[in-house]
């Protein structure tokens, strides 16, 4: 009786050992594999967000002349509470406007375009860097714009300043002007009268040199260099 006891008891624990380490051969290479996909999805996630983050592209470059006005527009839709938010250098470009066209017909949540116009104000080279801003605060997508600004065109335009004047008295007018918006072509003397000393007109004409507005002021100089009358003249060109 006893000895059929034992030889059962040894079974059972035979089996028991067995169960033991089937168990632990199988759970052991499951826990393994789940760590391994458990780290690969982290890292593929991590990348999906990495490479998603700022969605970069590079316009066609930008030349304009000095003074001139220049529009670019980018796809928009207010309704989802994204914008464009621009940065450039403002010693080279200004931003003169922007505002938003919506595309038609309109609809409920349908998009349009932001318009933005700027100014070239300097000679020189500026990137407009447009990023698309959640309402976060998270920029998303990027386009970049490099802008040239070269000089203007020499303008040809001229205009001519009369003024009453007698050289017999010892007055004249004197013109002060920047030389680089304006260039004196001629002063002359047009008597109105053929009497000696008679009076007449000092005409004064200036070439304009670049766009924008150039100014030119005028002193009546006596005898002594004292100037005893001033007047200015502005002319906008461009």
């Amino acid at each position: 009786m006893n000895r059929h006891i034992t030889v059962g008891a040894i079974a059972a624990l035979l089996i028991a050992a067995i169960c033991i380490a089937g168990c632990t051969s199988s759970t052991s290479p499951s826990n393994q594999t789940t760590t391994a996909n458990v780290t690969q999805t982290s890292n593929a996630t991590q990348n999906a967000t990495s490479s998603a983050t700022i969605n970069a592209s590079t316009a066609a470059p930008i030349s304009v002349q000095q003074g001139e006005n220049f529009t670019l527009q980018l796809q928009s839709n207010p309704s989802t509470g994204y914008k464009w938010t621009p940065s450039f250098d403002t010693s080279v470009i200004t931003l003169e406007n922007q505002h938003y066209v919506a595309a038609q017909p309109v609809t409920p949540g349908s998009g349009g375009n932001d318009v933005f116009t700027f100014r070239a104000v300097q000679v020189g080279s500026t990137t407009i860097t447009f990023d698309h801003v959640s309402p976060s605060g998270t920029v998303t997508d990027r386009v970049v714009n490099d802008v040239t600004v070269t000089q203007a065109a020499t303008p040809q335009v001229s205009f001519t300043v009369s003024l009453p004047t007698n050289p017999s008295t010892g007055y004249h007018w004197q013109p002060t002007y920047d030389t680089s918006t304006l260039n004196l072509k001629s002063s002359t003397f047009e008597a109105s009268g053929s009497q000696i000393g008679a009076a007449g007109t000092q005409v004064i004409t200036f070439q304009v040199l670049q766009t924008g507005t150039a100014t030119a002021t005028f002193d009546n100089l006596n005898p002594s260099g004292s100037s005893t009358q001033q007047i200015s003249v502005a002319v906008t060109s461009g």
